[in-house]
């Protein structure tokens, strides 16, 4: 596959994520509709493969201030992906990883975990991500060490 392979999560209250659900799933003169994924745990995840997005994405987070939806694009040959968290129409955070071949220890960093944690423990959006970048900085901090002691011993 060639495309590019985009899943959106969605955190909202039960009563809003059956009516984005509902938007998100229907067809549209823009694009094809998103495939909802039915798995018991998996309610709020709604996937697609194409080579655009449709606005309606950003048209569905305007009508729904309060929703999260987390955004991740992968292309069909797993070189690259991105992540972004909109909320109220907007991109409040994003990533772009490049996926090289010859680094396959190092996982792109997860920016949805903090919004997640936010979520599911009633914080208010937002609050934790200073922290998650300082505990981000200080894993590749003790990552770091045993690299440059390599590279110093070569």
């Amino acid at each position: 596959m060639d495309g590019i392979d985009y899943c959106v999560e969605v955190l909202a209250s039960k009563t809003e994520l059956e009516q984005i659900a509902k938007l998100l799933t229907a067809p549209n003169d823009l694009c094809m509709p998103y495939k909802r994924d039915t798995r018991k745990h998996h309610r709020n995840h709604f996937h697609k493969f194409s080579y655009s997005i449709c606005d309606g994405l950003r048209e569905v987070s305007e009508g729904f201030p309060n929703a999260i939806f987390l955004l991740e694009k992968l292309d069909g040959l797993f070189c690259w992906n991105q992540r972004m968290v909109c909320r109220n129409g907007c991109v409040v955070r994003s990533t772009f990883d490049h996926l090289p071949a010859q680094m396959p220890d190092w996982p792109p960093l997860n920016i949805f975990t903090p919004f997640k944690v936010e979520f599911y423990n009633d914080l208010p959006f937002g609050s934790m991500w200073e922290q998650f970048l300082s505990d981000a900085e200080a894993q590749i901090k003790l990552q770091r060490g045993p690299l440059e002691e390599e590279k110093q011993s070569t």
